[in-house]
């Protein structure tokens, strides 16, 4: 195959194009959560798609850093094109926000361009929608979030998502305890679900016993009732020093899991109080993530149909100081979960240019009635 015929058939990694029922589809399911979102008080934004590359310089993990496409302007200053929407949003929101201004509410719905590898497309996504709460720090901005994402995600493919709810703070206290050396060998093999790797790395710093029950709380996923047995009875078995720095955080995830789980008929969803889940290996995908971090699940998705969390320093890094918490849900994932969507019926009427303007007319009449209607022409007369 020729470099002009490939440029032709195929398209480079990290982009998609829509096209008839799966633009439709992507179009509503869309609008139907942006309608939501307002519903709750959520404005609409948009960030640039393209952003100088140095004022992300140090906010991304070593994986996003490799997906990001750069190019170079015409001054020659190295640019970065969105691949991450909640980094864009909080650069651009920056220059704007006063404080009087908080809390504030966002959303966005947004394309992003990464670069993905082709044997595992499936799981790359390119359109997300997702909402931020900018300048709440307490336990109920978290429940608003989690409860909205919930709702939000339930009203595509109801009663079928799960949560999975856990803590930055709580890994990063565990992490800080390894030596330097040994840190990132730990957080690989937790967030690859590694169970015998992390007992291993564990166990250069801790007893094999601490290290076992370490690895029993950061990645066996319970209900919060569950979980409460499983944290009284585990944590005794672990240093007082270290059980002391995480409790509080632990509490903060049972609490969180309980309200939530009362909030759930609240909300008119059709999910179960087994949805959420309390789940330690959830720690945050970027490493601007400060506290309470999640993902949503739904069978059937090749990965995690949402995410979000708590991220209070994000907004500092760009000059001003504040807190936030917030999701993103990736569209391309959730829709191909949901019915496809027929096109709607489209009415055909025949025009020709010897009476057109009495078939215009008629035309948006009929429209002005809420039908849609086509031209039709006839043979000779459609349009040069």
């Amino acid at each position: 195959m020729t470099t002009h015929t490939r440029a032709i058939l195929d398209q480079p990694t990290g982009t998609e194009g829509l096209y008839l029922e799966d633009a439709w589809r992507h179009r509503n399911t869309a609008a139907r959560l942006g309608a939501l979102l307002e519903g709750w008080g959520y404005l609409p934004v948009n960030s640039p798609m393209i952003d100088y590359h140095d004022a992300f310089a140090g906010l991304v993990s070593s994986d996003l850093a490799r997906e990001i496409y750069r190019l170079i302007d015409r001054e020659g200053e190295l640019i970065a094109i969105r691949s991450d929407a909640t980094l864009f949003l909080a650069k651009h929101m920056a220059r704007f926000l006063r404080p009087e201004m908080l809390p504030l509410r966002v959303y966005y719905s947004e394309a992003i361009l990464r670069h993905a590898r082709r044997e595992d497309i499936s799981r790359n996504e390119y359109f997300q929608i997702g909402a931020e709460l900018v300048g709440s720090t307490g336990m109920a901005g978290e429940l608003e979030t989690l409860s909205l994402v919930l709702k939000a995600l339930d009203s595509v493919v109801p009663g079928r998502c799960v949560i999975h709810i856990g803590h930055r703070r709580i890994v990063d206290t565990v992490i800080d305890t390894l030596e330097s050396q040994n840190r990132q060998y730990c957080l690989d093999a937790l967030k690859s679900h590694d169970r015998q790797s992390l007992r291993r790395g564990l166990a250069e710093t801790h007893t094999r016993d601490e290290a076992a029950t370490l690895t029993r709380l950061l990645t066996t996923i319970h209900g919060q009732k569950s979980f409460r047995e499983l944290t009284h009875r585990e944590l005794e078995r672990l240093p007082s020093g270290l059980v002391n720095a995480v409790r509080s955080d632990v509490d903060h995830v049972l609490k969180l899991c309980d309200i939530l789980e009362q909030a759930l008929p609240l909300l008119g969803t059709q999910l179960r109080s087994d949805a959420i889940r309390v789940d330690l290996s959830e720690f945050g995908s970027q490493s601007y993530h400060t506290g309470l971090a999640f993902r949503a699940y739904v069978e059937g998705a090749e990965a995690s149909v949402a995410s979000g969390g708590r991220y209070d320093s994000l907004y500092g890094h760009f000059g001003i100081r504040s807190p936030a918490v917030g999701f993103s849900i990736m569209l391309r994932r959730l829709e191909r979960l949901s019915p496809m969507e027929p096109l709607p019926e489209v009415r055909v009427v025949l025009a020709d240019s010897t009476d057109f303007l009495k078939q215009l007319a008629e035309a948006e009449g009929q429209r002005r009635e809420g039908d849609r209607v086509a031209f039709s022409f006839a043979t000779g007369e459609e349009p040069v």
